[in-house]
């Protein structure tokens, strides 16, 4: 089990930054990845439930336009917390 926020101490700047460095082999180690987005805002499950039809239906989506709703939804989904800091899309990618 890998918590960053208590796996690495965010006060010792040396310590974190080898941590960091160290990520890509942390998340490419593991079996599954589960990350803590926070509470859930309004609509929010608008764009988890977009992800889960553009996996299913990829080709078709790819010749339709998405609902006005569901961009807002995913516009908000991204504005969370969590993807302000700025590996976490090589966490993300790597997992």
């Amino acid at each position: 089990l890998w918590v960053d926020a208590v796996c690495i101490n965010q006060k010792d700047t040396t310590e974190r930054n080898r941590q960091v460095s160290n990520m890509i082999w942390i998340y490419s180690m593991t079996g599954s990845v589960i990350i803590w987005l926070g509470e859930s805002v309004d609509q929010g499950e608008r764009c988890l439930l977009l992800n889960k039809w553009l996996g299913r239906e990829r080709l078709t989506a790819l010749r339709t336009s998405p609902r006005s709703e569901d961009l807002e939804g995913l516009q908000r989904f991204f504005k969370r917390g969590w993807f302000s800091r700025r590996w976490v899309i090589q966490e993300a990618a790597v997992a």
